[in-house]
């Protein structure tokens, strides 16, 4: 089964290549590269300005900067354990042909995705993919989404999982993109567990690594037609938005909160 994968140019999106290479005939990769300058900031407060107004939006776009620089360690940290890369962390393996387009829903993408004939586009990361997009392989597109489907929709899930203390639900769902936000058939979950010492980074690592993992497995049964698929209607469902500093400043008394509980409970 030949295999496009859809992304950007990013440590967590290079393993997920690394992988699929080692397990699956990967054809191709294309990829918006997210160059973090004035024009991108600007773009970005715009938006969410527009959307949330002065004081939701200044405090998402200090969270970004906050992570950016001072939580720099501790990703590094979560990718060097859970998504040990065998090359690079700036560019795709060697050996691998990959497209930099400026927009994944550009004729130029639907040109290329179309030139190397995919049976099946594995996204992980992009902007929301427009139907001339993802309905061109034959088997169609699935999406790596680190969190839990239908209960944790849109950004930022592991995070919402912890902070509203739903340890049950801290995990990641593959599933197929339709033209809803994150509202595709579900092809399967997987969980992970919170351990003393975990965070949300680390965990969104942890995550991701379980959720690869995964993935391959159900790409096998794709191949073998056995797989079973899951319908999100009818489910309880709940979409979120990127976390704000204030959301992380309480967090942080949630997250001592929970580690005092596994202590406690591990001394019984």
């Amino acid at each position: 089964m030949k295999i496009v994968l859809l992304t950007k140019l990013h440590p967590t999106s290079i393993y997920l290549a690394q992988r699929l290479s080692e397990e699956k005939e990967l054809v191709g990769i294309i990829y918006e590269e997210v160059h973090h300058n004035p024009k991108f900031i600007y773009n970005f407060f715009k938006r969410y300005l527009k959307k949330f107004g002065l004081i939701k939006s200044v405090d998402t776009f200090f969270y970004f900067l906050f992570e950016k620089f001072f939580r720099k360690k501790t990703v590094e940290e979560g990718i060097k354990k859970y998504l040990p890369l065998k090359g690079s962390a700036d560019q795709f393996p060697a050996g691998l042909k990959s497209f930099k387009v400026e927009n994944m829903n550009s004729d130029q993408s639907a040109a290329i995705i179309t030139s190397l004939g995919p049976d099946l586009a594995v996204v992980m990361g992009t902007r929301l993919l427009k139907p001339k997009i993802f309905n061109i392989p034959r088997y169609g597109t699935v999406n790596v989404h680190c969190g839990i489907l239908p209960k944790y929709r849109g950004q930022d899930s592991t995070f919402w999982a912890l902070y509203r203390e739903d340890l049950q639900n801290i995990g990641a769902t593959l599933h197929y993109i339709d033209e809803g936000i994150d509202t595709g058939n579900i092809i399967e979950r997987c969980y992970v567990q919170f351990e003393p010492g975990d965070n949300d980074l680390s965990l969104y690592y942890k995550n991701l690594h379980n959720c690869v993992e995964t993935l391959i497995k159900a790409i096998t049964r794709i191949e073998n037609s056995s797989l079973k698929k899951e319908t999100q209607e009818g489910q309880e469902a709940s979409y979120f938005f990127k976390k704000t500093f204030s959301d992380y400043l309480r967090f942080r008394t949630v997250l001592k909160k929970l580690e005092k509980e596994f202590r406690n409970y591990a001394r019984k």
